[in-house]
């Protein structure tokens, strides 16, 4: 092995770790929000979860597997998105859904979940321009 391939794999080795050590200390706080004493969660909720963790895993897992793509950034820190693209962006036929169906178990009206929806991602976007501006 060259020198150079020794001093990347030390740095893989060292990088790789710490962030894997940081990802499990996330997940076990993450587990710590199952205490029902504490907390009061779904099912649908606790799916939702670990699906969008499972998904996150093989797109990191395919990143091992073909180095070389990394695919589309979704977002870049000098592009400030517009609300009607954030909003479209956040609001996938299944979010949407699950949110609506949330919506509505909590005593929204089934025709106000839409605006109610879209007033959220206006404040959550407000709020993220905010940190990305330092407002």
């Amino acid at each position: 092995m060259k020198q150079s391939d020794t001093i990347k794999a030390e740095r893989f080795r060292r990088v790789a770790f710490a962030r894997t050590d940081a990802v499990m200390s996330c997940l076990r706080k993450l587990g710590n929000c199952s205490a029902l004493a504490s907390y009061r969660y779904t099912q649908r909720q606790v799916e939702t979860i670990f699906a969008s963790l499972e998904k996150e895993l093989q797109k990191t897992r395919a990143l091992f597997a073909n180095p070389s793509y990394r695919g589309k950034p979704q977002f870049r820190m000098t592009e400030v998105p517009t609300k009607e693209g954030f909003v479209q962006t956040l609001l996938t036929k299944f979010k949407v859904e699950a949110a609506m169906r949330c919506l509505e178990e909590n005593g929204i009206e089934p025709n106000e979940t839409a605006t109610v929806l879209q007033a959220l991602c206006y404040i959550l976007l407000d709020a993220e321009i905010e940190n990305i501006i330092g407002g």
